[in-house]
């Protein structure tokens, strides 16, 4: 049971981080904010 609560939990993180780059991009220009995360 508790494999279960940590994928779903790994999952939701990995999901979040979407939403965050999403944000990310539009207050910053795409090549830098690509420069930095790569």
């Amino acid at each position: 049971m508790i494999y279960v609560l940590l994928l779903l939990m790994v999952t939701a993180v990995w999901g979040w981080t979407f939403v965050l780059v999403k944000d990310a991009v539009t207050q910053y220009p795409t090549l830098p904010f690509l420069q930095i995360r790569f």
